[in-house]
């Protein structure tokens, strides 16, 4: 027959599985659910039959653990359904039900998507059960101050920028009773106890760390190792700028571990067990923390028990330094008499330590003990007590294996060669096989622990609210093996699609119908962030609206539908103000305010943009854009307030120093218009990139226009169709364009009519590139002081392509600093008579330069524009 099936086995071998002639396999794909827009599906065939032949019967009792009827139906099994040797359609095994009469047994199974199943390795997962033991580090000023110089490179800053310290206001340390309470001291200026003043400074406990969203969807997708996750969007420099706050609790600054001596103790055991003896083989030790005394009070040894791979427990070092060690037991030879030259025979016990539990891929051995006779467990148990002290990195993984070293000859094909058994030596008697860790590295100081710090949520709802906020698709190469997560215009973008006709292979025989997308479409969209009763400025824009800040309401104008679909995601949204004498100094104030007190509120948690470093004052003494003096707060450092001229800000837009739209993210789902607004007029709040417009907007209108059609009819689909043909692909009929919607029972085995819905695309789809933050400025950069003026010759024009690619007419202009123009300089066109400031919104590049820049307010500041 032309169609087979091959299931993987271990060691990626195929085998090839026993199908019946006459029964087809048939296979449905279907884009996203119309009706539920963050709703993601994956191909999945009906259920067919195989025949219970020996070959089948052997796989079939084996992966299934099939026993008469009885099967686990929790187990699967990688496979592939080839064409005349051409892979056409690739997924995982399930089976369904065994069927079994007087005559017969059969085994009924469906293919599914690996999709579905890669979700499963995290889904049940809370962000708090993820690893972050590398990003622990000593909460001081050092730390503070090293993530403010994170520039979004993935080397400067803290870890690489993967942790940043921003200025929130989280609330007040308070002392006295409430109706008099003091603050410690007060994030505004020029107020009897303000930060402005060296006598009342922050201090590093004071600030919350906020982690990229980036490194956590790394650590999420780690446990769905089998497959490698592709995304052009997550590695762009405006995913990678996005932030998450931690430790959303009631309480002032970060929970700590404080200094304890041997804070990481555990101890861990087995039963007695037995080993089969073959030279050169590694056994894993079965030692499990949930044994009777055994403990592990800081969960950083893990009970990973598995029958079907071997794999035992495992111990995770939370920070670097030295780890201590005992391992006992008393080791039996057993089946004396089996043995010719027993001297030969010998083990050895060996630690190793990787970057990922359960595998010697990549380990590097740490330990090895002396060489353990196996004779001199022959006359009574030999007592064995092992101690090592490896130098482990914070996050490695470490376990403990035995090594069968010599060959020996065997009479005969006996098994359990060798017994461990709880140590007994010296009147010291154990209950059980004893591992544990009895002395680890102090702390010198006090350490933020990140995993303490996540939210209370399910890795699966974080994720599907990164799905909703950027419309993301998740499409499955079962042969790369690789997960690839888009936004759906990325993905779609026209110039990237294969253009297929199907006119010719449309059956003009059957029934066509071609009706509007859906009746059931709702009449009314929303978008929205998931607000906190009483954090501050979230509830000041409830109060007065009614709804959440950055909502976006998309109405249809058509009257036929009815109803609201309302798009939900787990944060909160982000609104910011200025402060107290201070309009300039923009941070967001997530507190509760209590009878008049900045109370520290239990917040949901937030995603911003980390801006990098900006100036504490905009215009000082000097009246211009870049003060020569002006404002400054203090930091303590030790016992001594440091002067910064320089915050670390975040924010929901990318910039917040320009007043042109077109260089400016926002991550509200709609522009809405901010508190700081209301004081600060040189910041454009409304912008073409927000959530809706850069990821939402095109996919909703195509989907509500008018001029939208469902094209449904049988199509002669062969099975090299299934693999030539994707969702991706841009469908020609006729004289219009259209992308799959679903197809169901393709049939894998022979050319049939197929049913195929198909949907009409009033207009095509582009990738959208939003802008990135640009970051400028050093943390705690002197005020600049007058600077010298220089001349230079420009590529000058309204339109970016023509400054870009050189063809624009070339201006002189003036600017400040030695010759080269550089980000938030402002500039001047020579007007003749005099020197003018450069409209807002003009493109110039230096002649000798390849940087382009674009005048970003009406004061004549550029910053970097990527052509």
């Amino acid at each position: 027959m032309n169609t087979t099936l091959l299931v993987q086995l271990s060691g990626n071998t195929w085998e090839l599985l026993d199908m019946f002639q006459e029964i087809p396999i048939t296979l449905t794909i279907q884009q996203s659910d119309l009706l539920n827009l963050t709703n993601r599906r994956v191909p999945y065939s009906k259920t067919f039959e195989l025949p219970d032949t020996s070959n089948n019967a052997i796989l079939f009792e084996h992966y299934f653990e099939v026993n008469g009827i009885e099967f686990n139906p929790l187990n699967k099994i990688d496979c592939v359904v080839q064409y005349r040797g051409t892979d056409i359609f690739s997924g995982i095994l399930r089976l369904n039900a065994v069927i079994e009469t007087a005559d017969e047994r059969l085994y009924e199974v469906f293919i599914l998507g690996e999709v579905a199943d890669w979700f499963n390795g995290f889904k049940d997962l809370q962000m708090v059960d993820l690893n972050f033991t590398d990003l622990e580090h000593e909460l001081n000023y050092s730390s503070v101050t090293t993530s403010w110089e994170c520039v979004n490179d993935g080397v400067s800053g803290l870890f690489g920028g993967k942790i940043v310290y921003p200025m929130i206001n989280y609330g007040l340390r308070y002392s006295g009773i409430t109706s008099g309470a003091t603050a410690s001291f007060t994030m505004d200026f020029d107020q009897p106890r303000s930060f402005d003043k060296p006598q009342f400074p922050m201090a590093p406990s004071d600030f919350k760390p906020s982690i990229q969203i980036k490194t956590v969807l790394d650590r999420m997708f780690s446990f769905s190792a089998d497959y490698t996750i592709v995304s052009e969007f997550f590695d762009s420099e405006y995913f990678t700028a996005i932030y998450m706050d931690t430790f959303q609790d009631s309480r002032v600054g970060t929970i700590i571990e404080s200094a304890i001596t041997n804070s990481n103790i555990f101890r861990a055991g087995s039963q007695t067990f037995t080993v089969e003896y073959t030279a050169g083989d590694i056994h894993r030790i079965p030692v499990l923390d949930s044994v009777p005394s055994g403990y592990d009070p800081l969960n950083n040894y893990f009970n990973d028990f598995n029958t079907t791979d071997g794999s035992y427990g495992y111990f995770r070092a939370p920070y670097a330094g030295t780890y201590s060690f005992n391992f006992r037991f008393n080791l039996k030879l057993l089946n004396v008499g089996r043995f010719f030259a027993l001297p030969q025979a010998r083990i050895a016990v060996q630690a190793y330590v990787s970057s990922t539990p359960n595998t010697l891929v990549g380990a590097t051995l740490v330990y090895q003990s002396p060489d353990i006779l196996l004779n001199q467990g022959f006359a009574s148990d030999l007592p064995v007590n092992l101690f090592f002290s490896p130098t482990l990195v914070g996050g490695q993984y470490l376990q403990i294996y035995f090594i069968d070293l010599v060959a020996q000859i065997f009479l005969d094909t006996s098994q359990d060669d060798y017994a461990i058994l709880p140590f007994s030596q010296g009147g010291v008697t154990d209950q059980i096989v004893l591992f544990d860790l009895f002395s680890a590295p102090v702390l010198s100081s006090p350490m933020v622990d990140m995993s303490i710090g996540m939210p209370n949520l399910k890795c699966i709802d974080f994720f599907k609210s990164l799905i909703t906020m950027f419309n993301l698709v998740i499409v499955q190469d079962e042969i790369a093996k690789t997960i690839r997560i888009e936004p759906y215009n990325w993905y779609y973008n026209d110039p990237d699609r294969v253009v297929r006709d199907f006119t010719d292979i449309l059956d003009l025989d059957s029934p066509r119908r071609i009706e509007p997308l859906s009746f059931e479409l709702s009449k009314d969209l929303v978008w929205t962030y998931d607000g906190s009763e009483f954090e501050y400025l979230p509830k000041l824009f409830r109060d007065r609206f009614d709804f959440e800040f950055g909502r976006k309401r998309f109405t249809t104008t058509n009257e036929i539908f009815a109803g609201q679909q309302e798009y939900k995601v787990v944060f909160n949204s982000c609104p910011t103000s200025g402060v107290t004498g201070n309009d300039y100094f923009i941070i967001p104030q997530y507190y509760y305010l209590n009878n008049g007190l900045e109370t520290p509120y239990a917040t949901k948690p937030h995603l911003f943009f980390w801006l990098g470093n900006r100036y504490t004052d905009a215009e000082g003494s000097a009246g211009t854009i870049f003060p020569s003096s002006g404002q400054t707060w203090y930091l303590l450092s030790g016992g001594t307030a440091e002067e910064w001229t320089t915050y670390p800000c975040v924010s929901h837009l990318s910039t917040l120093d320009s007043e042109l739209p077109v260089i400016i993210s926002d991550l509200n789902f709609d522009s809405t218009f901010d508190f700081f607004g209301y004081s600060w007029f040189l910041t454009e709040q409304f912008t073409p990139f927000n959530l809706f417009n850069t990821y939402w907007r095109d996919y909703v209108e195509n989907l509500y226009s008018s001029e939208s059609r469902r094209l449904t009819g049988r199509f002669f689909f062969r099975p090299l169709d299934v693999y030539q043909v994707s969702l991706k692909d841009k469908i020609w009929i006729k004289d219009a364009y259209y992308t799959i919607e679903k197809i169901t029972d393709a049939n894998l085995v022979n050319k049939v009519l197929t049913e195929i819905a198909l949907i009409k695309e009033p207009a095509p789809y582009y990738k959208i590139d939003a802008p990135a933050p640009i970051y400028v400025l050093e943390p705690n950069e002197p005020f600049r002081p007058v600077e010298p003026t220089f001349i230079a010759g420009v590529f000058y024009s309204t339109d970016e392509d023509a400054v870009c690619n050189g063809t624009a007419q070339i201006e002189n202009i003036l600017s400040f600093g030695t010759g080269t123009l550089l980000n938030q300089r402002k500039v001047y066109y020579d007007t003749g008579v005099s020197f003018a400031i450069v409209p807002m919104g003009t493109y110039i590049r230096q002649t000798a330069s390849s940087t382009t820049f674009v005048v970003a307010d009406t004061y004549g500041r550029i910053l970097e524009f990527d052509c």
